[in-house]
């Protein structure tokens, strides 16, 4: 199957990360970009996926954590967790899907889905386009149009023919080329730079001032 996701540029993965179909990354997207909320998203990229399909709950995923579900199935829910218990075992095609993926449950390298119980892998990245060029091409408008409502027919649509096309005169956007290091984000257990970074400031700042005093490397994360 297929999923969307919109994210930062220094991590392409799904590890602890929620992911969508188009209606459902539609209806996230329309929220996000119209009142300016995930700035530092920039990308969103088609992602072919391998799933067990015995969901589990949604968990929400923010940074490299999440909240919910559990490491041993893919959680979903409908679009804006509508329906009793956010619709959890049904798929829906006229209101979309939210998945989410924590780490514990991914498949590595070339592991099968159900090895050691593991509940999902990517196969590829389909395409990269960039939120400016989705914007260029008037989703922020076509937003509005449909009243902010789901299932936003003409957003849905233009995200669509941006992911869908190259050529801008047919609503494209041009392909955004992966880093080198992508088969390590997509394959195996990564941490993107910052979230490291953050990770050892965090730890830093529990330190007093002569366990600091060892650690000069670190003095400009104090």
């Amino acid at each position: 199957m297929q999923v969307l996701r919109f994210h930062s540029d220094d991590y392409w993965g799904l590890e602890n990360k929620n992911s969508a179909d188009l209606i459902g990354d539609t209806s996230f997207m329309c929220t996000t970009l119209s009142f300016d909320i995930h700035g530092y998203d920039t990308l969103i990229s088609l992602i072919d996926v391998q799933y067990n399909t015995t969901w589990g709950q949604y968990s929400f995923c923010n940074g490299d954590s999440c909240i919910g579900g559990n490491d041993f199935t893919v959680g979903h829910e409908v679009t804006e967790g509508i329906g009793a218990f956010g619709s959890q075992c049904n798929v829906s095609q006229t209101l979309g899907n939210w998945y989410s993926t924590r780490k514990g449950a991914h498949c590595l390298n070339d592991d099968p889905v159900g090895t050691n119980g593991c509940a999902w892998k990517i196969d590829s990245i389909v395409k990269t386009i960039s939120k400016d060029c989705l914007i260029q091409n008037g989703f922020i408008r076509a937003c509005f149009k449909d009243d902010m409502q789901i299932p936003f027919p003409k957003a849905s649509q233009v995200l669509a023919n941006s992911i869908k096309y190259d050529d801008p005169s047919e609503g494209g956007c041009p392909n955004v080329p992966p880093p080198d290091n992508i088969n390590q984000q997509l394959h195996q257990h990564y941490t993107p730079k910052n979230q490291e970074i953050s990770k050892i400031h965090k730890i830093l700042q529990r330190l007093n001032s002569k366990q600091r005093e060892l650690l000069p490397h670190y003095s400009h994360l104090f």
